[in-house]
């Protein structure tokens, strides 16, 4: 399944090849963003917003995690969720030269990895597809959608603070970018894909609302579906759930859904990081 999804380029097996693929200006400390990947997930999921991110000149790392459908590890305290993430906050600061200033963000299981991790991420907290409450004092941006077949959507509104400033359907995106870039963003806010207002009516787009993995790049997507297709007419007889899968496997709308809601994450931590910067030092 690696091969699939990373296609003819090497796929990194350690933390040697990655320092020695790895071009940092090591005199320039830069931010970092963790992301976590899901259940059956794995580190290629979000790579599409992982090279945006880095293209802003954030250092992105993407780790393989327990459940990972591209890696395996014996279970031991030092392979559970959160000493990976640990491991990598380390390893991105002491031998990649990032500075303190980290954020996360992660899909499904891996949005809950994001808004419970213990340590301080002033960058902000982006969960997507997932989110189990919050009760830290860091920023803080979820995207959800009516469509998701996975994670109840009036469950998860339901649990999103309530002084996040709720953004909804197609044109949140827009709107949030605008207020970022306005300095008027908040600190906390949630996009709301699929849904045309407070009463969570469904959008009249005239496209379906993304579903669980929509928010996955499109190059894995296809590499998975690829991967599980000769299982997806079985489950669908037998009622079985495959995360999405076979709704994905008729829209095939990654690259729609990426141009919903990175634009929106990207203006988050973009914000986040004016904010970090010294008076004299803001754009």
């Amino acid at each position: 399944l690696s091969s699939q999804i990373s296609g003819s380029k090497p796929v990194v097996k350690g933390v040697r090849e990655l320092i020695l693929n790895a071009r940092i200006n090591s005199s320039e400390a830069r931010p970092g963003i963790i992301f976590a990947h899901g259940y059956l997930g794995s580190r290629f999921d979000f790579l599409h917003v992982a090279e945006e991110l880095a293209s802003r000149g954030f250092v992105v790392a993407a780790p393989d995690l327990p459940e990972s459908l591209s890696d395996s590890f014996t279970p031991n305290p030092d392979t559970s969720r959160p000493a990976i993430i640990q491991s990598v906050r380390a390893l991105l600061r002491d031998q990649l030269k990032v500075c303190n200033e980290f954020g996360i963000m992660g899909h499904s299981a891996g949005g809950g990895s994001a808004t419970m991790e213990e340590s301080d991420y002033p960058l902000g907290r982006c969960a997507v597809a997932g989110f189990r409450g919050y009760a830290k004092d860091d920023p803080l941006l979820i995207v959800a959608s009516k469509g998701d077949n996975v994670i109840p959507f009036n469950l998860l509104v339901e649990n999103i603070p309530v002084d996040c400033k709720r953004y909804y359907g197609t044109a949140g995106t827009e709107a949030i970018v605008d207020d970022f870039e306005k300095g008027k963003g908040s600190r906390r806010t949630a996009l709301l894909l699929g849904a045309s207002g407070p009463e969570l009516r469904p959008e009249e787009s005239g496209a379906p609302a993304p579903n669980h993995i929509s928010f996955l790049s499109e190059q894995t997507n296809n590499a998975l579906v690829s991967f599980l297709s000769p299982l997806l007419p079985v489950a669908r007889a037998i009622n079985v759930r495959v995360l999405d899968f076979d709704v994905y496997q008729q829209n095939r709308d990654s690259r729609r859904t990426a141009q919903l809601y990175i634009p929106a994450v990207v203006a988050f931590f973009e914000a986040q990081r004016q904010e970090l910067l010294p008076p004299d030092s803001k754009v």
